[in-house]
Parts: structure tokens; sequence; C-alpha cells
């Protein structure tokens, strides 16, 4: 069924209609340098040239550069038309300093919102590990409430960076994780504050469980200790968006872009080498490539190619919650994998364990066929075997 599992919970894979989501790209580090810098595809390349600022500055500096071959644009230094080089380097080391300092604080950025938003996910699977553990029997639907209300949360908190739109409320629904009065109730307030609420909502059906089940104390402390973390990784999220680098560094940064660039439009067009529109050119693309992956990281929230793959994160987190949940052992696991356990032992260094679960010597060929021991070295090996980790 479309709901998945008996709890009421949905299928894996349909729950963010409309969010693509960004793919980190996988590359080779060993791969040469020819074939690196002629990819264009998961670049910051094609974004760079659908500016129009690229081919207005690109275009100045041809229409420079005929002036100059033509004559109609005299040059020398004590015209009023001279170009000195090293008044352009002040600027070109400022701009290059900002520019450099401005994209290392977005990546800062950038990695403090991924580890806050994995930091989330794990703590919610660890709060569903302790429902599933602790609340059995009578507790086993406050669990299943408890844990849908969990993700639900999760997944509005996301929604709402873009705002929650009526096909994802009714994906939502349609799916089991927001049942109808809960959305009537939850559209009453604002789109902040509905996260909030579902997380109460589960840490109201989790303390009843608990009451049922009467566990200890400690462990209503750990289940509430984990939902106090992840509203707190949310709000430092909701925080970090909400504060971007000031707005006066960026416009003083753009405007020292601009500067250089202009300035190196002209200083490049006035000289008699054909290779100075293809030199400013890429220096063209380096520069507004680096703004333009900077302002990526920034908000790595949306479907650019440096974008956290959230999607594909949500739906790994239900389907886990789900077989979490609702997964069931085979009948007397428990007592029959006790009977039959064994002690667990250390394999000695400078052995192996391979997928047969022979241990092999270091100095031994990968590739040697399975059979090739024999079995007196194999008893040796068992002799040298460390001392049980677990007692006999």
């Amino acid at each position: 069924s479309a709901t998945g599992s008996e709890g009421g919970y949905p299928c894996a894979g349909c729950l963010t209609p409309g969010r693509p989501g960004g793919m980190p790209v996988k590359y080779d580090p060993s791969r040469g340098c020819l074939a690196t810098t002629l990819t264009v595809a998961n670049t910051a390349i094609p974004s760079v040239l659908s500016r129009y600022e690229f081919w207005l500055l690109f275009n100045l500096h041809l229409a420079i550069g005929c002036a100059f071959r033509f004559g109609y644009l005299p040059h020398d230094d004590e015209t009023p038309f001279g170009f000195i080089w090293n008044d352009m380097k002040v600027v070109t080391a400022i701009t290059t300093f900002f520019e450099v300092f401005y994209t290392n604080q977005c990546h800062s950025r950038y990695l403090e919102f991924y580890e806050a938003t994995r930091m989330m996910l794990g703590t919610l699977y660890d709060y569903c590990f302790e429902l599933r553990l602790h609340l059995q029997d009578e507790g086993k639907q406050h669990a299943r409430l408890a844990s849908r209300q969990v993700v639900a949360a999760i997944l509005l908190f996301f929604y709402e960076m873009g705002g929650v739109s009526e096909p994802e409320w009714g994906e939502l629904e349609a799916q089991g994780l927001v049942k109808s009065s809960e959305r009537e109730f939850l559209e009453k307030f604002s789109s902040q504050q509905h996260s909030l609420i579902m997380l109460q909502w589960s840490a109201e059906a989790a303390l009843g469980g608990c009451a049922e089940c009467k566990v200890p104390a400690n462990v209503v402390k750990s289940l509430v200790g984990r939902l106090l973390t992840c509203r707190g990784l949310q709000q430092e999220v909701v925080d970090c968006i909400r504060l971007p680098m000031p707005f006066q560094y960026f416009h003083l940064l753009k405007a020292m872009l601009l500067v250089n660039l202009v300035g190196w439009a002209y200083g490049m067009a006035i000289t008699k080498s054909v290779f100075a529109p293809v030199v400013y050119w890429v220096c063209l693309l380096i520069f507004m490539g680096m703004m333009e992956l900077a302002s990526q990281l920034a908000d790595p929230f949306g479907d650019d190619d440096v974008d956290f793959p959230v999607t594909d994160w949500l739906d790994e987190f239900v389907e886990n919650t789900v077989v979490l949940m609702e997964f069931r052992s085979p009948p007397d696991y428990l007592q029959r994998t006790l009977e039959n356990e064994k002690a667990l032992r250390l394999t000695p260094s400078g052995l192996k364990l391979f997928l047969d679960g022979r241990p092999r010597s270091s100095k031994e060929p990968d590739s040697s066929p399975s059979g090739e021991l024999c079995e007196s070295s194999e008893a040796e090996t068992q002799e040298d075997m460390l001392k049980p980790l677990m007692y006999q």
C-alpha cells in the first residue's frame, strides 16, 4: 500500500514533491589537469556564462582592443589614456584577498550546515532507537505515534525553508504523516512553529508511553534530551541562514571586483598581443566563477550542484525509521543466538580478515586462491589468537 507498514508510515522515495535538491558531484582526484579543466558539467562555468555582466565586460574589452589597434585610442603612459599596471596591482591584490576570504567564510558556513543537518537526523535516529527499545507491548502505539510525529517534524522543518505549499501539505496527508485534524490545527500558526509543535506532540506521546511501560526516569530524560538536541540544531540552522555575510562587505567586494575587471578590460586591451582576449576571458571566468561558487555555498538548501541532497537524506531517514520501528526479529532469535554464541576473539597483528572469514598473513598476496593455506598454518594461526574479549 502507499502507506507502507502497518504503523502508517509512508513509502520511501515519495516524500519530497517538487524539491529536487542538489547532489554532490563524485570526482576522481587523480584525474589529469587537462581532462578536469575541460569539464563543464556540474561546474560554475555554465552559471558564469549565463550572466550578462560576463559578456558585457568581455565585449567592452574587445571594443577597447579594436579601438586601440585601429588607432582611435592612442596609448602612452604620459597621455590621459595611459595605464600603469603597478597601480592596478594594488587593486588586484586587495580584490583577491577579499574574494578568497569571502569564499572561505561561505565554505565554513557550508560545513556548519552539513554538520548540523546530519547531526539532526542522527539524533532522531537515536530517539527512534530508544523508543523501540523501551516502549514495547503496552507502549508500542505510543512509540509509533511519537516516531511518526518526529518524522513529520523534520520534513516540515526542511519544507518551511521554502514555505510549505499546498502540494506538500497534500503529500504529507496522503502519506499519513500528518492527519487532517493536525494540519488544520497547525495552519493556525506560522510556518516556523509547525516543526516545534510536532516535536512537542512527539515528546508528549513518548512520555505517555513511558508511563504505560513504567520505564526508569532516566529513559524519559534521555528521550526528551534527544528532542531538545534536535530543536537546538534546527535553531542553529535557521540562525545561520538568517545571518549571512554582512551586505556592506558583500557590496564592497562586488564593487572592488567590478573595478578590477574593468581595469583589466582596459589594460589588457591596449596591448598588441593576440592572446590578450583569451587571457582576459579566463580571468573573467575565474574571478566571477569564485563569486558564483561562494554564493551557492552560502545557502546549500536548494537545487544548485553544490547543494545538499536533502531529498535523498529525507527519503533515507523515513525508510530507516520505518525499518527501525517495524522490523520483527525471527522467533526465539535471542535465545537461540545466546545458546550458540562463541567467545569473541581478536585477530593477531599482521593478519587480515577476508570475506571468507579466514585470517591470512599480510605478506600473503591478496590474489591467492582461497584454498592455498594448509590446515597446519590455520592451526598455527588459531594458536596465536589473542585471549578472548568475552568471558567463557
